[in-house]
């Protein structure tokens, strides 16, 4: 994670049941209940939180405490570099909005616009050919 520890350990307060966060920059007396209503966000019932992350051993980043990682459910997703995978992954992305036959041209074109340029990226610039 790049972000800093203080603004990530604030959502361990979210993620409670009581689903709140404290708003300290505001100011004011917190024990004055009048205060501490304006002070006091409330998650709306339907709140939900989807979180992705890189390892933390990448330059720069570090973990999640294990205070707010206990709170995730952690998936591993390896790297997709099959050309079929990616080829499916974005037909689904690409075709979630098209409303006509016209449109599924459109999709087609772009998905193998993409594909194209993954991999020349892979072979040209990471040296790396999909694997197939």
């Amino acid at each position: 994670s790049l972000a800093e520890d203080a603004v990530l350990e604030r959502l361990n307060s979210v993620l409670e049941p009581s689903r709140t966060l404290t708003l300290a920059e505001k100011g004011g007396d917190l024990s004055d209940d009048d205060s501490r209503k304006g002070s006091e966000v409330k998650a709306h019932t339907d709140f939900l939180v989807f979180a992705t992350m890189n390892p933390g051993g990448d330059f720069g980043k570090r973990e999640l405490s294990p205070a707010l990682r206990s709170r995730f459910t952690e998936i591993w997703v390896p790297s997709v570099t099959d050309p079929s995978d990616i080829d499916l992954v974005l037909k689904q992305a690409l075709s979630a909005k098209k409303n006509t036959s016209d449109d599924s041209i459109k999709v087609l074109d772009v998905k193998n616009q993409m594909l194209s340029y993954v991999n020349w990226f892979n072979n040209d610039i990471c040296g790396k050919e999909m694997s197939t």
